[in-house]
C-alpha cells in the first residue's frame, strides 16, 4: 500500500488525451518498479491524501470499503463567506456521470476550522463592488462519497470553494487570480481512516493546508496555526 501527497494539477493516470503528461501512476511506477494499482481518485485539481496499492488482495480489499462507505474521509476547503456554526447537509445532489437531470442522495458534514479576511488594501480597485471578502477554512466530513460531494455542498451552502471553475463564484476566482496570482482550488484530502489490508488495523493519515495555501491564508489574515507547513501525521492502531 502506497498513500500519497498528491499536488494539485497532477493526473491520477493517463488517457487518451493526457498520455504524455505527468500522472501518479506512472510517477509512483518508476519509484517503486512495480505496477500501480488506484484504489479511489481524486480530481486533477483537488489536492491531498490518496491511496494507492501495490497488489491485487490489497487493492480490491480498499476498494471495496470505499465503495462500501467505510472509509472516514475528510476535506480541507478555502470557501467565500463566513461560515460560523458547524452544519450537516443531506442535500441531493446533481449526479456528475448522468447526462439527465438526475440527482442522488449525499450528506456531508462541515466543521468551520478558522476565519480569515481580505484586507481593503489588497483589493483591486476595478473589484470594489465585491460584496464579500471574507472567507472560511472548512472542514468537511463526507458521510456518502459522491463525485463532487463537497464542493456541491458548499456551494449549496452559499459558500463555493475558492477556485472551484464549475460550481463557485467565477468573481471570486478571478480576485484569487489577481491577488495572489493563484488559480488552484483550494480543495484538500486532507484525512482518510480505513482497516489496513495487511493487518486489519485501523490506518489513519492526517494532513495539513498544502503548502501553495500558506502565503494565501497569511495575507488572509488566518491565524498563524495555519499558515505554516504541519508535518503528516500516520497511524496504525
Amino acid at each position: 500500500m502506497v498513500v500519497i501527497d498528491k499536488p494539485s494539477g497532477l493526473l491520477m493516470h493517463s488517457n487518451h488525451y493526457t498520455q504524455n503528461q505527468p500522472n501518479c501512476i506512472n510517477i509512483l511506477g518508476g519509484i517503486v518498479q512495480k505496477k500501480i494499482l488506484i484504489c479511489h481518485r481524486l480530481d486533477r485539481r483537488t489536492s491531498g491524501a490518496v491511496v494507492f496499492a501495490l497488489r491485487k488482495d490489497a487493492a480490491a480489499s480498499i476498494t471495496a470499503q470505499f465503495k462500501a462507505h467505510k472509509v472516514e474521509k475528510r476535506y480541507l476547503a478555502l470557501v467565500r463567506g463566513h461560515l460560523a456554526d458547524e452544519v450537516f447537509t443531506d442535500r441531493p445532489i446533481r449526479d456528475f456521470y448522468s447526462d439527465e437531470k438526475k440527482y442522488v442522495e449525499a450528506e456531508s458534514r462541515i466543521k468551520p476550522l478558522a476565519h480569515g479576511a481580505l484586507p481593503q488594501e489588497l483589493l483591486p480597485a476595478e473589484m470594489s463592488e465585491l460584496r464579500e471578502t471574507r472567507y472560511t477554512l472548512v472542514q468537511v466530513e463526507l458521510l456518502t462519497g459522491k463525485t463532487h460531494q463537497a464542493r456541491s455542498h458548499l456551494d449549496g451552502l452559499g459558500h463555493p470553494v475558492i477556485g472551484d471553475n464549475l460550481h463557485g463564484d467565477k468573481r471570486q476566482n478571478q480576485l484569487f487570480q489577481e491577488v495572489f496570482a493563484s488559480e488552484e482550488m483550494f480543495l484538500r484530502s486532507c484525512f482518510l481512516q480505513f482497516e489496513h489490508p495487511a493487518n486489519q488495523k485501523t490506518f489513519s493519515v492526517s494532513l495539513g493546508a498544502a503548502e501553495s495555501w500558506l502565503m494565501v491564508l497569511k495575507q488572509l489574515q488566518f491565524p498563524p496555526e495555519h499558515t505554516v507547513i504541519r508535518e503528516a501525521q500516520v497511524s496504525l492502531s
